[in-house]
């Protein structure tokens, strides 16, 4: 099943001038953003693309970690385990461009799912599928994955769930 995009709404968030990690958070919280896919983008490079988690306990937890890690953030940078793959994107980056990340130069592409029309009963799988789009359109577009994608998440596009209107007709949810 593919996205509807028209049916999210789109944000755009500039780190430029924040001075600490948790600002990230306060933004996300700002525009009441929960279920969401993100692209993570560095002067034009798209670096990951990536999807909320029903694990996390805040919004953009998972978006303030990744990049909460980087140096650019001096004394204030994230320095515990939870995101810091993201180092090995900013070296990676590095190794292939000579260039090192500031999150003032970062942008993140929000695409909001908080008021999406679910056709399935299972919300974090659309959000997923919805994820896996962005990477598949960007694989298709460049010949490789951006990288902070390890994968393609190919592995979970073949799962499925069962559609809400079928599961409505069926059952008394009150």
């Amino acid at each position: 099943m593919t996205t509807d995009w028209t049916k999210t709404k789109t944000y755009i968030i500039s780190l430029r001038g924040i001075t600490e990690p948790w600002e990230i958070i306060e933004k996300f919280k700002q525009l009441g953003i929960k279920k969401h896919t993100y692209q993570i983008i560095y002067k034009g490079y798209t670096l990951k693309f990536g999807m909320s988690s029903a694990m996390t306990t805040q919004e953009g937890e998972r978006t303030y970690r990744q990049i909460g890690h980087l140096d650019s953030f001096k004394n204030k940078k994230i320095t515990g385990p939870n995101g810091s793959e993201f180092l090995d994107v900013v070296e990676k980056f590095k190794t292939k461009y000579g260039i090192d990340i500031d999150h003032n130069d970062i942008t993140i592409i929000i695409w909001s799912f908080d008021h999406y029309d679910f056709r399935t009963i299972d919300m974090f799988k659309e959000v997923l599928d919805a994820e896996t789009e962005l990477i598949e359109n960007y694989k298709k577009l460049y010949g490789e994955l951006p990288l902070g994608n390890i994968d393609d998440n190919k592995l979970w596009r073949g799962k499925t769930a069962p559609r809400k209107d079928v599961c409505d007709n069926l059952f008394d949810w009150s």
